[in-house]
């Protein structure tokens, strides 16, 4: 044989082993099971995969400070619930299963094999029940100052769903604004922030926006807490200081902890990255640890 075809030969071997490397990946958006576009994007690489959900009316951007923080270590995916940013919006049942089920088709698509489920917000019920769905891929959950949504002791009357269902409606736009304005950030927040946010969360269409809203009221309002329960990975709620959850409600629920962040609103990953970061790499760590032990106790 040739020295030019052994040269081509070994060209082709090696372009054989990078192929056989290279991971092949769908491209988004993919299709949830009853048929909308759900849109994601990936970065970085390493496992367990990071998987971050976004609140009501937010979008996957919400989690950039994050993504160009974890993505130098892990592999992170950020997922457009449907009826938010760039995925579809052809869906008539609005609720945190189906979201919940979004999440599981996105893990399944990707073959993700370890994944930690990190929920902001409405994100914190939808990663429950996604882990729900595989709890052989989910070794870890963090919920986002999600605590008050995942407290039975403050679910929602019939008169406060009704109440707020009815303002929604009434005027969306300004609503959302008195919220936002009002009730999820700090006086002393930062006001580009928070006129941001506002505008952001009041530009979601009304019928999406009061319909999902509807969907997390009933969540709660239903068996939250008996999904909670059963959830088998271990949780951690990272929470603003002004959250802080009930310890002895939540000695039912195995591995469970918190955190606490100072001086921020409900937007904790946005008000201070920087710490946020600092302390979800901690809990990741920790998380990590208990599914090494988790896989030396089955072995």
């Amino acid at each position: 044989m040739g020295v030019k075809k052994q040269v081509v030969l070994f060209a082709f071997f090696l372009i054989l082993i990078a192929c056989a490397a290279f991971e092949v990946v769908p491209e988004s958006p993919v299709t949830s099971i009853d048929g909308v576009a759900i849109d994601f994007e990936i970065q970085g690489k390493g496992s367990p995969t990071l998987v971050f959900i976004h609140g009501w009316s937010c979008d996957k951007t919400y989690w950039a400070e994050q993504i160009s923080f974890f993505s130098k270590k892990f592999r992170t995916v950020t997922i457009d619930l449907p009826g938010h940013g760039k995925s579809g919006v052809d869906r008539s049942n609005w609720t945190i299963e189906k979201f919940g089920e979004d999440v599981v088709t996105i893990v399944n698509k990707l073959n993700l094999k370890q994944v930690i489920l990190i929920g902001h917000s409405m994100g914190g019920p939808i990663v429950i029940e996604a882990a729900l769905k595989i709890p052989d891929r989910v070794i870890g959950i963090v919920t986002v100052d999600s605590g008050a949504l995942l407290n039975p002791t403050k679910d929602p009357s019939q008169k406060f769903v009704d109440g707020l269902l009815k303002k929604l409606r009434s005027d969306f736009p300004k609503t959302m604004n008195i919220i936002v304005k009002k009730h999820i950030f700090l006086p002393t927040s930062d006001q580009k922030l928070v006129q941001k946010v506002a505008a952001d969360m009041a530009a979601q269409p009304p019928e999406i926006g009061i319909e999902v809203q509807r969907g997390l009221l009933e969540w709660r309002m239903g068996d939250d807490w008996d999904s909670i329960k059963k959830v088998k990975a271990p949780i951690c709620f990272i929470n603003a200081e002004r959250s802080v959850p009930n310890m002895n409600l939540y000695k039912e629920v195995p591995h469970f902890k918190y955190r606490l962040i100072p001086n921020v609103g409900h937007f904790v990953m946005l008000e201070d990255p920087i710490a946020f970061n600092q302390v979800l790499l901690q809990e990741i760590g920790e998380l990590i640890k208990l599914a090494k032990q988790k896989d030396v106790v089955l072995k």
